[in-house]
Parts: structure tokens; sequence; C-alpha cells
């Protein structure tokens, strides 16, 4: 399953136009979006020229991967050229990875954005899990080089939560639609990204809430919540590029009108949907670490109960917990998205600054943010590879390393560092 390999030098700068409409439309539009035709029409060429080259849509997807992995190693390839001329060497792989970070969400952001768009479809797709895998090492290996001139002493161990948290903050990033400037006063100038990061006065004023709810009798509430659970259904099974108002009504039965009367936009369905999962998240957090019955924790107990959630959620809960992550990506492109986004992530860095309060003993307000994107880089790397019992330990002494950096405030945060190149 590969595209057609050109021969000539033309037809190498034709695949590889190809190859760039298709990372512009799944970025802008996302994966549901590319087909042959809509890639003739972006390319400029003709739907055959596009079904020559790409027989399939996985040969597409295929062309994607490896030519933004390809894209990313080049870029690695070069900093440590510079590195070992020592021309602007990181002083630690906390600094490198804070130049990913900002280079990853912003100059860079249409191509991570289709990186993204393939690694959740891999939670669907064999061919695109196959191609997630096949990325997975090759970041472990490109990374471990930079390593290696950096911060020999670096763990291997450590270098996988370091790729977790890039990851995480990824997505995060992509989807708060954050750029360089906010990245370094996160981490450069210590600014507290829960007042940086939310969203702009702009997109709340822009995100209308749902009027429908208000005047609901007792039946209509019955048929909107049948709507929100199939909903929930069609796009964790299938994707939200699946959900409409006519599958829905077809799902349960309905007149076509009856789910645009409560929902007058797939839009607002989504929003619902987001909204859902994620309190069914939280529920099944709350209920793993009611049964730890901590009320004071340690380091040691928030690692073990972390690890517990992180691998339930990975072998009982993925295509639930992942689908969230895909509402991150989708808020890149829809601003009412964007801030029940932002009021989940807060939601949880509040939760993650209160746990680290009863750990250390003093106020945190800053640190959550860290753990929520630690968490959502590790879930897609151990759903990716095997969330067995051995994986579990390997995950516990990663997250309890991680913690007690991130509640020591010596995880990324490098107040001496005044620019990042």
């Amino acid at each position: 399953m590969y595209a057609k390999k050109p021969k000539q030098s033309r037809s190498v700068e034709t695949l590889r136009n190809m190859t760039d409409a298709a990372i512009g439309l799944i970025a802008a539009e996302g994966l549901s979006a590319l087909t042959h035709r809509k890639l003739a029409q972006k390319a400029g060429v003709s739907l055959a020229l596009t079904t020559y080259y790409f027989p399939k849509k996985a040969d597409i997807l295929v062309s994607v991967s490896k030519t933004v992995l390809e894209r990313y190693r080049h870029r690695f390839d070069r900093a440590l050229e510079r590195y070992l001329r020592k021309d602007h060497v990181p002083q630690s792989m906390s600094e490198f990875t804070i130049r990913v970070i900002r280079i990853t969400v912003d100059e860079n952001r249409e191509q991570a954005l289709a990186w993204a768009e393939v690694f959740l479809d891999g939670l669907r797709n064999p061919d695109s899990a196959a191609l997630v895998c096949e990325s997975m090492q090759e970041l472990q290996d490109v990374w471990g080089r930079i390593r290696d001139l950096i911060e020999p002493d670096f763990s291997d161990e450590a270098l996988r939560s370091r790729i977790d948290l890039v990851v995480g903050l990824t997505y995060m990033g992509l989807g708060l639609d954050l750029r360089k400037r906010q990245v370094d006063d996160t981490f450069l100038r210590q600014r507290p990204a829960m007042e940086i990061w939310k969203p702009s006065k702009h997109i709340v004023q822009a995100a209308v809430p749902d009027q429908k709810k208000a005047r609901q009798a007792p039946k209509e509430a019955k048929t909107r919540a049948r709507i929100l659970e199939a909903a929930i259904e069609v796009v964790t099974t299938e994707g939200m590029s699946a959900l409409t108002h006519r599958k829905v009504a077809a799902m349960l039965g309905l007149a076509a009108s009856a789910p645009s009367y409560h929902y007058p936009s797939i839009s607002a369905l989504l929003e619902d949907v987001q909204v859902a999962l994620f309190e069914a998240s939280k529920d099944r957090y709350r209920e793993v670490a009611a049964e730890a019955g901590s009320q004071s924790w340690t380091f040691e107990q928030l690692s073990d109960t972390t690890a517990v959630i992180l691998q339930r959620e990975a072998m009982n809960f993925a295509q639930e917990s992942l689908t969230l992550y895909q509402f991150w990506i989708e808020a890149s492109r829809q601003p009412a998205i964007r801030l029940k986004v932002w009021d989940s992530i807060r939601s949880q860095a509040v939760a993650w600054d209160r746990v680290f309060e009863q750990v250390l003993g003093r106020p945190q307000h800053s640190l959550g943010i860290l753990a929520v994107a630690q968490f959502a880089g590790k879930l897609v790397r151990i759903h990716y590879s095997s969330p067995q019992l051995s994986t579990l330990a390997l995950v516990r002494k990663e997250f309890e390393a991680d913690f007690k950096l991130i509640a020591a405030g010596k995880y990324l945060v490098k107040p001496e560092i005044e620019a990042v190149r």
C-alpha cells in the first residue's frame, strides 16, 4: 500500500504537490474532507492523476504520513548538524522541548494538524494505526539522537515521557490556537497558562448558547437525551464527520426533522457530545480515585492511581478517551467547540492543581496544564503500544518521575533562557 513511485523529476514534483495539497486539506477541514476529487481540485490536477498515484484513500494517508515524518526528521537532522557545530546548542532537553513545541504549534502548524489527524484516525483505521506505530518508533529514534548530544544522562524513560508531553501539548496547543508568544510566555516567562491560553474574547462571543434546553418539557428532554446518546455512539465509533441529523433520526426511528429541532446545527450537537464524553471521563477518574481511598496524596499514591486510570482508559474506554482528543483538534477549526474544549482542559488542570496542592502542602495554580498534557500523550502512546499489566509498572515509574519534576518546577521552565530558536 504505497503511492506509485515517480520516475521523472516532473512526476516527483507532481507527487509532492498532491501530497502537500492533501496535508493542507486535512489540516483545514479534517480527514473526512480528503477525497480524490477534492485533492484534484486543490492540487490543480485531473481526478485521473490522483487515482493513478493514489489508487485508494489509504495510499494518500501513507504519502502524507511519510512526508510529514520525513520533514520532521529532516528538521531534527539539521538541528543536530547545527548543534555539532556548537551553533545555538540547547542547554538541556527541557530547552530543546520548548523549541519543538513552539515550532510545532506555530510555523509547522499545518503539518502538525495533518499528523494529529492521522494519529487519531488509527483509533478506527488499521492502515492509519500501522502508520502511527511506525511514526512513534521514528520519534523515539530521532529524539534519542538529539538527547545523546545535548544531555546523554537523560534516560530512555525520561525521553519517552518528554515525547508524551510534546504529543499532549501539540494536541492542546493546536486546539487552543496557541502561537509562539503564548508558549514563550508560559515556559520562558513563567506566566500562568490558565491566563494566557484561554480563548480570546471574540471566540467567547462567537459561541452562541443553545436556547432549546431552557424551554423543554419532560418528553422533549427525554428525546433530546436519546439524540445525544445516539450522537455519542456515532462520533465514538465512526468519527465526527459521520454525524448527521438524518443518521441520528434513522438510528432512533424519529422523524427526520426531530434531531434538527433539538439541535439546529451539527456543531451544537457536537458541543454537547464533547461535554458528555468529558463528564463521563471525570466520573471514571473519580471512581478509581475513590477506590484508592486517599485523602492526603503522596507522589507514590498519585502515581499508582494515575497509572491505573490510564491503563483502564486505554484498555476499556479507548474510543471514548481518544475521541476527546479529536475534539481538541476539531477545536482548531470551530471556535464554539474551542470554548468547550478549553472549559474541559481548564477543569482538568484545576483538579490536578488541587492534587499537587495536597501533595506539596502549598497552593498551586499552573502545574496542572502540564499534567493534563502528559496524561494525554501517554494515553495515545499506550493505546498504540500495549496496554498490558507489564506496561503499568513502567508507566507508573514515568508518572512518579514526571510529577516530582513538575511539582519542583524543573520540568520545562527555564527562566534563564531569553530566546529560543
